[in-house]
């Protein structure tokens, strides 16, 4: 899965280039084990850089959870807890519920949606800080199904 492309600004020279390409995997996987709670390392194992052209590379993850971890969740109904048992921790105790269309329709059973990491970016600046000369890029997050083409 295609999680960004970086496009690295003209004015790079090749040496500085491959320096930022040989950086940004580690820089990577150290915003990840910053950002994530409890990293088990499994996120950042799964992260590969591919090289498109000279100054394009995209950042690829192997894992099926990193586009929300890195650019967030939006707010839903859980419909698909519905007829469903659920625990639910309260005070220690743990009780169980049933789910049911009243009460998802009576809005109980909402998932707040969870903020971006965006570890990407942050690797990718980690990478450029550890450089002897820094380097402009831009980082591009369009819709997957426009990255993942080629």
């Amino acid at each position: 899965m295609s999680l960004a492309i970086i496009i690295i600004d003209e004015g790079a020279s090749d040496e500085a280039i491959a320096q930022f390409k040989e950086r940004l995997k580690p820089g990577i996987s150290d915003a990840i084990r910053n950002v994530c709670k409890s990293p088990t390392g499994n996120l950042a194992e799964s992260i590969s850089i591919q090289e498109v052209g000279l100054r394009t590379i995209r950042i690829v993850s192997s894992a099926d959870y990193a586009d929300e971890v890195e650019s967030g969740s939006r707010p839903r109904i859980m419909w698909n807890l519905i007829n469903r048992v659920v625990p639910i921790k309260l005070s220690g105790t743990t009780i169980f519920r049933k789910v049911t269309l009243k009460s998802i329709l009576e809005g109980k059973w909402n998932y707040p949606g969870t903020p971006g990491k965006e570890f990407v970016e942050k690797g990718a600046n980690l990478a450029r800080k550890s450089m002897d000369h820094p380097i402009s890029f831009r980082i591009v997050k369009p819709p997957l199904s426009v990255i993942d083409v080629g």
